[in-house]
């Protein structure tokens, strides 16, 4: 059992280190995906930190998707007061990983993703393929 708790640890290293390594890398990232890898980053450093048995981390792993898409759907239906705090502690890690990238590059990025997705809606708008 102890085997099969490492193994999900090592997974859950995994999902921590390439999900943080996307928000530093894909500069138009959504925040939701941010918070995942916060989620991931956190549950492995707590595991380690105050030495719960791996085994735990298999049920961390399907924990952190799901708080992923729970913040996707506070961001969405703009609950006052959470929607803000998700969008603080996003940006506050966000800034953090992205340590030494300027903002500028940032934005441009970001606002490069926004204009292809208005212009697919629109070419699905155009042909009625909606």
């Amino acid at each position: 059992m102890e085997i099969l708790g490492y193994i999900g640890y090592i997974v859950l290293i995994f999902f921590a280190s390439t999900w943080t390594m996307g928000v530093r890398i894909k500069l138009d990232l959504a925040l939701p995906t941010a918070l995942g890898a916060l989620f991931f980053t956190s549950a492995t450093v707590l595991l380690w930190v105050f030495e719960v048995d791996k085994i735990h981390s298999w049920w961390v792993l399907p924990s952190g998707f799901a708080f992923s898409m729970f913040c996707l759907f506070i961001l969405s239906a703009r609950v006052p007061v959470l929607s803000d705090l998700i969008k603080f502690i996003g940006s506050l890690y966000m800034g953090l990983i992205r340590i030494g990238i300027s903002q500028e590059k940032v934005k441009h990025a970001q606002y490069v993703s926004n204009m292809q997705n208005i212009e697919k809606w629109a070419s699905k708008k155009k042909f009625g393929k909606e």
